[in-house]
This record gives structure tokens, sequence and C-alpha cells, in this order.
């Protein structure tokens, strides 16, 4: 399991590599929150890039039950596109942030069954992507006003943010968001040299007041390293 159980509250940031995709990291935080036997966990998953059957294929892949989940109302798929229009003279594509948010928030507060022990967690798949399209930006408006600040807001436990490195004309929010990350996940090669080498690494630096034996620090992080 790439991220523990503690790690999947405030604000969790994950950065893959070209070579090294985070489809694993996303994976096996989906299998942690549904696949639980309390059944108490809900995810609302904000994409701009896939469709539900998308995730859907990605459940039944981890041995989910995709039609009970989604009966239960502990799964949904937000699709970014929807809130989409063409603008300008240059045929600009742009996403409404605000209308993009109410829908986030209704949907937010729609998952799960009532349960008092359930909690919900925002992913958001992947927030480069949805940064680049979205009018006004996020980024241009304080803390309190973007999409980490929304999960909040609507009491969901943990908000995760996939960024993706193939978008690298946005590294500079990349680093951005990494300040604010309670928890950051960054997957990379292992640079062994090998052509044939599938594997890679997976690096979690945790913000904690309390160091971890064994765990290296840096930056106000606790670093650890996951081979698959």
């Amino acid at each position: 399991m790439a991220l523990a159980a503690s790690d999947l509250h405030g604000f969790v940031l994950v950065r893959d590599s070209v070579e090294a995709d985070s489809s694993y990291v996303l994976s096996s935080i989906l299998k942690q929150v549904l696949g639980a036997a309390q059944r108490d966990g809900n995810v609302l998953v904000v994409t701009i890039k896939h469709s539900t059957s998308h995730y859907s294929t990605m459940l039944r892949r981890l041995n989910l039950n995709v039609t009970t989940i989604a009966s239960e109302g502990r799964f949904k798929v937000l699709n970014a596109l929807h809130f989409g229009q063409v603008k300008g003279e240059c045929d600009t594509f742009v996403v409404d942030r605000n209308a993009l948010m109410d829908a986030i928030a209704q949907d937010l507060k729609s998952l799960g069954t009532g349960n008092p022990n359930e909690y919900s967690i925002l992913l958001f798949d992947d927030i480069l992507s949805l940064v680049s399209v979205c009018e006004p930006s996020p980024m241009d408006v304080g803390v309190e006003k973007t999409f980490i600040g929304l999960g909040y807001s609507v009491g969901a436990r943990c908000t995760v943010m996939v960024a993706h490195a193939d978008v690298s004309t946005y590294a500079g929010v990349t680093r951005a968001l990494g300040t604010l990350a309670s928890s950051l996940v960054t997957v990379k090669p292992l640079g062994t040299g090998t052509s044939a080498e599938i594997e890679s690494q997976i690096q979690i630096f945790r913000r904690s007041c309390t160091p971890i034996a064994s765990e290296k620090w840096t930056l106000g992080y606790a670093e650890h390293s996951v081979r698959r």
C-alpha cells in the first residue's frame, strides 16, 4: 500500500513523472477507501480527462463491486468538461470555476448513506489540466476560495490532487500546491539504467512534528520510500 490510512487527511498532493505514472497511487487510494470492511468511506473524483467508465474499470480491476458502491452513493465521478464552453475570437475552451465548485460541493454533500461514522475523499485527477482551462483561475484568489479550501468547507476528510508531469507548463502551480500539502507523494522511476525497468519508486513526504524512526527528514517533511 502506497499510503497509510493516516495519510488520507488534510491535503495530499500526488506528483508523478513522464517515466513513472501515478495510477498505482490512485488505485491504492480507491482500494483503501472503497474497499474497507467498514464501508464508511466515500470518494468524489473530479476529472477532465476520463469518463466514468474509466474509473469503473479501475474499480473492477481492484475486485470492487461497482454496482453496490454506486448504489450506496459512495462513489461519484464529476467531469469538469460539463461546465465548459468555447469563448472568444480564438475559440478558447474554458471551464466555469464557480459553477464547477458549486457542483463539487453539492455532490460531496450527497455522498454516502447517512452513516454518522462515514467520511469523504475529494480527488482531483488531474489538477494541472483543470487549472489550465478554469476561468477565473483557482490560483488567482485566496487559498480559502480554491479547490483545497472547498474540500475543507464541505467537510471532506481529505482532498487529493494528482499532478501529472506531462502538463509541464504549470510546474509552478505544482510547487505552489506543494507548500500547502500535508503529505506529498512523488512517483518516479528507480533509475537503474536497465531498458527493461518497469518498477518505480514512491516517496511519501509527510509534514509532521514528531520524527518517525528510520525516516529521512528534509524541508519539514518526513520521507518514506516504497518500491513496487
